[in-house]
């Protein structure tokens, strides 16, 4: 399972030269933005509908096999060294770093597949792979 202090002793994955074509492509990016119906959008939410909305997320979150037991980063828990892993691992932006409260990362075991949420969108999902990964 992944810890915070795991992922701040480990390698970038997505930077190995392992992936296809990776002498030319250093990395693969899709990234999925969605809402929850009814909510207000992020920047209009309150602090405390920013926190429900992320623990509803949170808990689909749990649920999923893609995560792989993932690790979750309540962002306004996080001190400045573990925003700054997770900005430089290109796991959440700049912008959502900045803005810890009622936000939260979700990262999976390989860090491939990550989420952010409360961001711009309720929740905007990543995958990312070394080289040019189909």
């Amino acid at each position: 399972m992944l810890t915070l202090d795991r992922l701040m002793g480990s390698p970038v994955r997505w930077l190995e030269n392992e992936g296809p074509r990776s002498s030319v492509v250093i990395s693969t990016r899709v990234r999925l933005a969605r809402n929850l119906p009814g909510r207000p959008f992020p920047g209009r939410a309150s602090a405390s509908e920013l926190e429900e909305i992320r623990e509803e997320v949170l808990s689909a979150a749990s649920r999923s096999a893609y995560f792989g037991g993932p690790l979750v980063v309540r962002m306004e828990e996080a001190g400045p060294a573990a925003r700054e892993v997770l900005k430089e691992r290109h796991l959440v932006s700049r912008a959502f770093a900045d803005r810890p409260v009622g936000r939260a990362a979700v990262v999976g075991d390989r860090e491939s597949v990550s989420a952010m949420v409360n961001e711009e969108d309720h929740v905007r999902l990543q995958c990312i792979e070394a080289g040019l990964a189909p």
